[in-house]
């Protein structure tokens, strides 16, 4: 259980840095346009 929680806590010291966020909504946002784009038949 400790180390779960250490994970934890690295995953929201991550998500609170300045340039984690933005990296974060970036990734986000690529991934729904690659399955979006990637996904869907064009046939």
């Amino acid at each position: 259980m400790k180390t779960k929680n250490t994970v934890l806590r690295g995953i929201i010291a991550m998500t609170q840095s300045n340039w984690m966020r933005p990296a974060l909504m970036t990734l986000a946002i690529l991934a729904t346009v690659l399955v979006a784009t990637g996904c869907t038949p064009h046939h």
